[in-house]
């Protein structure tokens, strides 16, 4: 699925996973660890996301996440609440009339 976040592509995969390892030898002999490193056993999958020629592709739970955050910042930056910006541009039609200005005449359409 292709999406847009801050003009910037991104391609969401459930495959788009990383390998991390998560179980470790208690001993601190370099012998031993380079072994653990190399079972697959001692590996799991967690979701991951990479950069490829301008594209982001990402796993959905790092996309929700990622979207969540920009939104989050955007309603910092801007100081507005995301229900109250909703409902206005909604009813945006409504709110411009119900607004009076001064020196301006409201012609109405019949």
């Amino acid at each position: 699925m292709l999406q847009n976040i801050n003009g910037i592509p991104v391609i969401i995969d459930l495959y788009c996973t990383t390998s991390t390892q998560y179980k470790f030898p208690r001993t601190r002999k370099k012998r031993i660890q380079k072994k653990w490193s190399k079972q697959k056993s001692n590996f799991k999958n967690v979701p991951g996301a990479y950069l490829i020629q301008g594209r982001l592709v990402c796993h959905p739970s790092i996309y929700d996440n990622l979207k969540k955050q920009l939104d989050i910042d955007e309603h910092k930056r801007t100081g507005l609440n995301k229900n109250l910006v909703d409902n206005f541009s909604k009813n945006w039609s409504l709110a411009f009339n119900s607004i009076e200005y001064p020196g301006v005449v409201k012609c109405s359409s019949a």
